[in-house]
């Protein structure tokens, strides 16, 4: 056993009730696999293998909370009042412009793509992403800061979670 495994296991082994200590353990049993968030939290809380989850588990698609379509016509809308407001110099179209600009806002990041209702994924890596963060920040103040340096090293987040084995 290296060094590096040592100081993470010695770490996982002082925090054996934080869920981020569980999640760590985890991922590094399945070193260089990413596994999703949901998948790896339903296989935290159900104490089962993540490969089970995986192959047993309906991943849904993302919900989109607009379309295409519906951002051409509040566009052409929005043109159309801002036309009148210049040309009657009046402020009786403000309401509904402001309301069209934040539907967008809303719906659209800054980019001008379409957002995406929370899905499964999002919602548990923040899930993860706390817990890890938690046990993260007592370790460090409990003076683990070489394995929490190592975990932060190897750890990679996202909603597809992985341990990289080569950084370790």
């Amino acid at each position: 056993m290296t060094k590096n495994n040592k100081a993470v296991r010695t770490l996982l082994n002082n925090y054996p009730n934080y869920k981020g200590s569980k999640v760590i353990d985890l991922l590094y049993a399945y070193p260089d696999t990413p596994l999703p968030a949901s998948d790896m939290e339903l296989a935290v809380n159900l104490q089962i293998p993540p490969e089970f989850v995986f192959h047993n588990r309906y991943h849904f698609a993302p919900i989109l909370m607009t379309d295409a379509k519906t951002l051409r016509n509040i566009d052409k809308r929005l043109n159309h009042l801002i036309e009148l407001k210049a040309f009657n110099a009046t402020d009786e179209y403000d309401e509904e412009i402001q309301a069209l600009i934040r539907y967008r806002q809303e719906t659209t990041l800054p980019t001008g793509k379409i957002k995406c209702f929370n899905d499964d994924d999002s919602s548990a890596y923040d899930r993860l992403r706390k817990n890890i963060d938690t046990l993260l920040k007592q370790a460090e103040k409990d003076g683990y800061s070489e394995a929490v340096a190592i975990v932060k090293r190897c750890l990679r987040r996202g909603l597809m979670m992985c341990w990289n084995s080569k950084n370790g």
